[in-house]
Order: structure tokens, then sequence, then C-alpha cells
């Protein structure tokens, strides 16, 4: 963990902690000794067992037939608060779940939640905390791309921007949107 940010680790040593992993004195408990030690089915086994002792009222609903928002409203009533990390919750438990051989509803849509409606992000990434303006359909060129049937196309295979990003995330797409837009007003002009 010495190679891992501060925030990092700290984020990691909390997770094991809600685990039950490790001790609050941070001594390994026996369920990270028979982890380690597991492979194969029993390794599944012992992580199916630490998640239900760590989400108990999530295995009170039935996850074979639960879609997605029920699952985010039973870990609302846990007290995450916050759409966002309701989402990556749901991210989380689904490949936990897999991880440990759980069968989830096909309705439990991992990475499904609410993002940006609209395919290019109409804010600036100084709101972000950073200088660099997010292109939008202001920008030179590009008023005549949108009724482009090419612009339509590869927009929609572009992902919508998404603010809570790592900021590396955040500049590769605002460097590839900015790519995408000169490829395209070259074809155009």
């Amino acid at each position: 963990m010495a190679s891992r940010s501060g925030s990092t680790q700290a984020l990691l040593l909390s997770a094991i902690r809600y685990f039950g992993l490790v001790s609050d004195m941070g001594l390994p408990t026996p369920d990270l000794d028979v982890l380690v030690q597991s492979e194969g089915k029993e390794r599944q086994e012992v992580w199916r067992s630490i998640l239900i002792k760590a989400y108990p009222n999530l295995f009170k609903i039935d996850l074979q037939r639960a879609t997605t928002q029920q699952l985010s409203e039973a870990l609302a009533r846990e007290g995450l608060s916050n759409q966002d990390t309701i989402r990556k919750a749901v991210n989380f438990f689904s490949l936990a779940a897999k991880d440990a051989g759980l069968r989830l509803s096909p309705h439990i849509k991992p990475y499904a939640g609410r993002r940006l409606s609209n395919r290019r992000a109409r804010a600036t990434v100084e709101e972000l905390g950073e200088t660099v303006p997010v292109p939008s359909s202001s920008s030179v060129g590009l008023t005549q791309m949108e009724g482009s049937t090419e612009w339509t196309k590869l927009l929609a295979k572009f992902p919508d921007f998404d603010p809570s990003w790592p900021e590396e995330l955040r500049k590769n797409w605002l460097e590839g949107f900015e790519s995408l837009s000169r490829i395209c007003r070259g074809s155009i002009i």
C-alpha cells in the first residue's frame, strides 16, 4: 500500500474495516485470514458470508427479482444519501456479488443511473476548479457540425461528460472531444 496515495490508503482501510477484515486496532481478523488463504468456490463462499455480514439489509430483498431502483432504495436505507454514491455502491455491490457467486436479477443494471442528459457538457471545467472550457455548440464550426450525420454518429459513441470523474479522466475527455471536433470541423469546412 506504500505506493498508493494517502487518500486511497484511507479509503481502502475504511472499506477493509467496514467488511470486518481488520479490527479497530488494524489487526487482521479470522475472516481476512480465511479469505486470503482460500481459492475458487471456497473463496466465493467466504466472500459471500462477508457480504451478508456487511449488508444484512440488502439480503432482506429478493436480489434475484429486484430492480436497480429497489437496490438503490435499500442502500439509501443503509444511510447513503448522495445519488452518485448510491450509483457507485450499486456498481460495487453488483461486482462483489458476482465475485461471491451470487445471482442477481437481470433488472439490476450496474452503471445505471442519472447521467448528463445532453451529449455535450454545457458547464465549464472552471466550475470544477480548472480553467479549460468544455466545448459547447458555440465553438467555431460546431454549429455547422451539429446537423451533419457524421457528427451525430460520432457524438453518439462519445461518452457523456461526468464532472465526478477524476481530474485526469476529465482532461482526457476534453482532449478527445476537442480532437473529435477538429476532425469533424475539418471534414465539413
